[in-house]
């Protein structure tokens, strides 16, 4: 599922309310992360869903690219995606890889960084054209406004 590095067999995780509280989020916005395989929850052998802190922290980033950047959740599910290959690159390299592997490393690191560039790239064009026609609009309505009060002061 790749959802997230996990922080270690010690950590029991937390209870599915509490996370929510604690993000001020319901408990069915964690679920349905979950159903899209954005976020795991760890075993429930009480029938209660916990996360861990890496899930918490996975639930933080999901609603900043959200609000930060508008994203939706395929478009989220992708970056994260992205996000997890980086992570598994990074430990790849860090575990000391012959310079064979590590120039494959770094190509891939390359062109998963380039794919995230082109989807920021691509949502940023979308907001300067829907900020160009507010843009536009502000123009007209200001002119309208000047007709109206030369119309007045004749």
């Amino acid at each position: 599922m790749g959802a997230g590095v996990t922080s270690g067999a010690s950590d029991p995780g937390r209870l599915i309310g509490d996370v929510a509280r604690q993000l001020g989020i319901s408990t069915r916005t964690l679920r349905y992360y979950e159903e899209r395989g954005l976020i795991e929850a760890q075993p429930r052998a009480t029938g209660n869903r916990r996360y861990r802190d890496a899930d918490v922290d996975r639930v933080v980033r999901i609603r900043e690219l959200q609000s930060m950047m508008g994203f939706n959740l395929d478009e989220i599910a992708a970056i994260l995606a992205a996000e997890d290959d980086l992570a598994r690159l990074r430990a790849e390299w860090q575990s000391g890889q012959p310079t064979g592997r590590r120039d494959e490393i770094v190509r891939e690191a390359l062109a998963i960084n380039r794919r995230l560039q082109d989807q920021v790239h691509d949502k940023l064009d979308r907001l300067q054209k829907f900020l160009d026609e507010l843009e536009g609009n502000a123009r007209r309505y200001r002119r309208v406004a000047r007709e109206i009060a030369a119309e007045r002061d004749q």
